[in-house]
């Protein structure tokens, strides 16, 4: 891919259309901000943007990540401790396995369901149906929530540094927040801002 950015640049094209023409290399959100940067003037600083930006949305996983990883120390903990004093009385191994690992796999299999459900590439409905389902799971659901608007805010904040239109600022957000419910909520008020009303009016 870089090659053929090397070559598009080469052969006259603009930063922005040499980034087009690669292909889905580059994500839209990225593609449109840099495309600001260029037409204002301001390249490496939308550069540091991403930069910036990219290191909050890794900051933002590892600390959702580490949150999860209590829970599942003590889920884990509960479930070898407590049938261990009938393993350790009885010496049956298989009955010690079931209540642990016959309890685990399950939850193991919906955890890669969900991970596997969760990836960008599937489909706007199929992503839908697995954000409606994980809202109500405990501790997954709202770190799941906060992470999408965290992302939705560090995306617009780049944005609007990078001379992008504030209407379009706030759905490319929407769109690299990764929550298709609050996509559809900002791609509802574009009508209401171009008459005139502010977004705060729409968050409200």
């Amino acid at each position: 891919p870089l090659a053929r950015l090397r070559a598009g640049i080469e052969e006259g094209a603009t930063f922005g259309d040499a980034l087009r023409g690669v292909g889905r290399w580059v994500p839209s959100f990225d593609l449109a901000l840099l495309e600001a940067g260029e037409k204002s003037g301001r390249l490496p600083a939308c550069f540091r943007l991403l930069s910036e930006y990219y290191s909050e949305r890794a900051r933002l996983l590892r600390e959702m990540t580490s949150y999860l990883l209590y829970p599942a120390f003590l889920l884990h903990a509960a479930l070898f401790i407590m049938p261990f004093p009938q393993f350790f009385l009885t010496g049956n191994v298989v009955g010690y396995l079931t209540q642990t690992f016959g309890v685990l796999l399950p939850i193991y299999l919906v955890v890669f369901l969900l991970i596997f459900a969760s990836q960008g590439q599937h489909g706007e409905k199929w992503r839908s149906f697995v954000e409606a389902i994980t809202r109500w799971i405990p501790v997954l659901g709202s770190a799941r929530r906060e992470l999408a608007l965290a992302r939705l805010t560090a995306a617009l904040e780049a944005l609007v540094n990078a001379g992008v239109n504030l209407i379009d600022g706030w759905e490319m957000s929407a769109s690299a927040s990764g929550s298709p419910h609050l996509r559809r909520v900002v791609l509802g008020w574009r009508p209401k801002l171009e008459a005139g009303a502010t977004p705060a009016e729409g968050v409200t």
